[in-house]
């Protein structure tokens, strides 16, 4: 259970950053266009095309990128001369779970407060 905490508040602390939720909701697209001109036809972004929609330094997207990898939210894989992102559907899972979690326990003792009224 604890190795788990840990990795829910590595995600929670990769999404406290503003400019991360946008590429994180950048990188959820399906059919960004790609730098190479092309559709692309699974979900995902151009690391290329993250950089200049964002308005931001190569630098400091790479600074982003590597927070959101190292958190699992997303994965990189080359495709020729182009780095795609691409969400892990499996870690915002987990992230649901454990909210619903935490929802449960306080809908349960919302209950039994009422109960003792």
């Amino acid at each position: 259970m604890k190795n788990n905490k840990n990795k829910i508040t590595k995600v929670f602390k990769a999404l406290s950053d503003a400019n991360r939720l946008s590429i994180l909701e950048e990188t959820c697209a399906i059919g960004n266009k790609c730098s190479a001109g092309e559709e692309s036809c699974v979900p995902g972004s151009c690391v290329k095309n993250i950089t200049e929609d964002s308005g931001l330094s190569k630098s400091t997207i790479s600074h982003h990128l590597k927070t959101l990898i190292d958190a699992d939210l997303i994965s990189t894989k080359k495709e020729g001369k182009y780095v795609l992102c691409e969400v892990n559907e499996d870690m915002l899972d987990e992230l649901i779970k454990y909210i619903n979690s935490i929802k449960k326990r306080t809908n349960l003792w919302r209950t039994l407060i009422l109960r003792k009224l």
